[in-house]
């Protein structure tokens, strides 16, 4: 990081403009968060210049607790009274049980920088969601300087803000967190948004990960096939196309995720989608291993508009 700052004020101090300090810095190997210091370090891979570049996703394994529980909780978006409501109903114990976030601890709701430190204190396993990966790319940019950000980022102004607030503490637990968590005594994978069939954890592209929400073939979406070929799945964004991803997930392994408030609660034979609309007036859901059981708790208001991406 001294590098990095020490070479940005040399050669702003020289007039060079911020896109020849940029190229200049991509060049000589120091980028912020890059992605050799990232692997050396196992944090999350962040960059500020693309948010495409999210790399291969990050798979870490949960380890067993003889007796105790593990308890999955869908996207939480700041609701800290539902949070605290749904670890109550739950009788959620720190001491025997293990909680795992799908992701989206920030972004909408009214209580993000609370529901980060309860996750934190309850040393919570964290799929990072798309909404949690906006706001540290905004952190990482803002290390250099915020004009590395064009005046036409789509970066939300409430995570720009956020991410001024961050201790060194929340910024460490986000970029420790995961894109793919594997639960193999039960028999599950959580991930934030969703996974691609036929493409190993390791090798699953990060960005679609915490973004995807429905499946298609490449046929579907112009491309081509050889006949000796097996015809891919394409993770999709949008649900204009395609169809939902949790449907076609082919097993063995349940998996768990959240993302997808539009569709709210998703009972597939291999998926469980956990995004019940919170912070839009909805539920807070939770999924209770042993025993695949669902828990909610209502939301105790409708903090913004019903979604319509993201």
């Amino acid at each position: 990081m001294q590098r990095v700052t020490w070479a940005w004020k040399a050669l702003r101090g020289l007039g060079v403009g911020i896109p020849c300090v940029l190229l200049w810095l991509s060049v000589r190997g120091l980028r912020l968060f890059g992605a050799s210091a990232a692997a050396s370090s196992g944090l999350l891979r962040v960059s500020f210049r693309s948010k495409h570049d999210a790399g291969l996703a990050v798979v870490r394994r949960v380890p067993e607790n003889p007796g105790g529980r593990v308890v999955i909780i869908g996207d939480i978006h700041g609701c800290i009274e539902e949070f605290e409501e749904l670890l109550a109903k739950v009788n959620f114990v720190p001491e025997m049980d293990i909680l795992v976030l799908t992701g989206d601890l920030v972004g909408k709701g009214p209580a993000p920088l609370k529901v980060i430190d309860k996750a934190i204190s309850l040393k919570a396993w964290l799929t990072l969601g798309n909404h949690d990966y906006s706001l540290l790319r905004w952190h990482a940019a803002q290390q250099i300087s915020e004009d590395t950000l064009s005046a036409g980022s789509s970066f939300s102004s409430e995570l720009r803000g956020l991410s001024r607030s961050l201790t060194a503490a929340q910024v460490h637990y986000f970029r420790s967190a995961s894109h793919i968590l594997e639960i193999p005594h039960h028999g599950v994978l959580v991930a934030h948004a969703g996974l691609v069939p036929g493409i190993p954890a390791p090798q699953q592209n990060a960005y679609t990960v915490m973004h995807m929400r429905n499946l298609a073939r490449q046929h579907e979406l112009g491309g081509t096939k050889k006949e000796d070929e097996q015809e891919q799945w394409v993770g999709l964004e949008e649900v204009d196309e395609g169809e939902a991803w949790g449907a076609m997930w082919p097993g063995p392994e349940t998996v768990v995720f959240g993302h997808d408030a539009r569709r709210r609660l998703q009972q597939h034979r291999f998926a469980v989608g956990l995004d019940t609309g919170c912070v839009y007036g909805g539920e807070l859901t939770a999924f209770v291993l042993p025993g695949s059981t669902l828990v909610s708790v209502s939301a105790h208001r409708a903090y913004v508009s019903k979604p319509r991406k993201g």
